[in-house]
């Protein structure tokens, strides 16, 4: 038996929206050019750490932001092929 698959469009907007915002708000625009004053070995360490942490950050925020304009193009796409099914269901009936 077949189920009724659905997908409530204004909930699924505003889950979006969300996601986008969260995204947006990830702050990664820290100053990468730092330089210390100092030889020390595991400082200098945690700085290189932290700047490739600072990059990680960056490219995952990008990652989400694709990720959510996929989800955004895909809810749309689900609603058009409803629209198309229903026509012509409608059309052959």
């Amino acid at each position: 038996m077949a189920g009724k698959v659905s997908l409530n469009l204004k909930d699924f907007d505003a889950n979006t929206e969300k996601l986008k915002s969260a995204v947006s708000n990830i702050n990664s625009s820290f100053k990468l050019d730092y330089s210390l004053e100092t030889n020390i070995k595991p400082f200098t360490k945690d700085l290189e750490t932290t700047i490739d942490a600072i990059k990680l950050l960056e490219q995952y925020k990008q990652m989400l932001n694709a990720d959510a304009w996929a989800l955004d193009f895909v809810g749309q796409e689900m609603v058009q092929q409803d629209q198309d099914l229903s026509n012509v269901i409608q059309t052959s009936i």
